[in-house]
C-alpha cells in the first residue's frame, strides 16, 4: 500500500496569530445541516493564511515545501449575524444602515488581520481548531500571501479555481445557484452548435 505523503497535521495552536485573508468563496445556498425543514442559507468562505504556523506538504512529484497553514470560517452571506460581527471587529467600524449598503465584502481579500483560534471537540472524535473572532492587524504590520489571492463568486463566475479544497468546492456544486448556471452555460452551448450548424448547411446550400 502506498503510504499517505501528506500524514494529519495537528491543528492550529490555541491564540492569536497574524493573518491575511487568502481566499474567498461566495458558495450560494446550502441546506441547513440542522434542520431539514428550514430555508437554505446563502453561504460565505473566508479562508486566511498563517505565516507564523508551518507544514510540510509533499505534492504529487515527491516534492516536499514548507508552507503556511491555512484556516477558514463559514459564515452565513447577510448582515446582523456572526458575519457583521466579525467584521465589524476586524475593520474597527459600527455598521449603520449607510455604511451597510455600501458594503463590498469582497474588498476584504488580501488583507491583514488577528484571527482567534480555539479549540473545539470535533463529533466524530479528536479536536479542531475554529476562528472564534477577527481582530484588526498589529499597527504597521506588513503581511503578504506565499501564494495567490482567489475569490469566487457563484453567480459570476464559470469555473471553479483549481486550488479549491474538496469540501468547498462541493458547496459550490451542490447550490442551486451553481447547478442553474451550469444548466444556462449547457443551453447556451447547445444553442450555439446548433447555430453553427445552421449556418454551414445554409453555406453549403448556396451555388455562389
Amino acid at each position: 500500500m502506498r503510504p499517505d505523503l501528506n500524514p494529519p497535521t495537528p491543528p492550529v495552536s490555541i491564540g492569536v496569530h497574524d493573518a491575511i485573508c487568502v481566499a474567498i468563496y461566495h458558495c450560494g445556498k446550502q441546506k441547513n445541516t440542522f434542520n431539514d425543514k428550514a430555508e437554505p442559507q446563502d453561504k460565505i468562505v473566508l479562508v486566511f493564511e498563517i505565516p507564523s504556523e508551518r507544514m510540510r506538504y509533499t505534492d504529487k512529484e515527491g516534492v516536499s515545501r514548507d508552507m503556511p497553514r491555512v484556516l477558514s470560517k463559514t459564515y452565513t452571506y447577510c448582515f446582523f449575524g456572526k458575519l457583521e460581527e466579525h467584521v465589524a471587529s476586524w475593520m474597527g467600524v459600527t455598521f449603520t444602515d449607510e455604511k451597510r449598503e455600501a458594503t463590498d465584502f469582497c474588498r476584504l481579500l488580501g488583507k491583514a488581520a488577528q484571527i482567534v483560534v480555539e479549540h473545539k471537540e470535533k463529533k466524530t472524535g479528536g479536536i479542531r481548531a475554529v476562528i472564534a473572532n477577527i481582530v484588526p492587524a498589529k499597527p504597521g504590520a506588513s503581511i503578504e500571501t506565499e501564494g495567490r489571492k482567489v475569490l469566487f463568486q457563484v453567480t459570476e463566475d464559470d469555473e471553479i479555481p483549481g486550488e479549491t479544497t474538496d469540501w468547498i468546492r462541493k458547496m459550490i456544486e451542490d447550490s442551486p445557484e451553481w447547478q442553474a448556471r451550469r444548466q444556462q452555460n449547457e443551453r447556451g452551448g447547445m444553442a450555439e452548435q446548433f447555430a453553427e450548424a445552421t449556418t454551414e448547411a445554409t453555406s453549403d446550400a448556396i451555388p455562389f
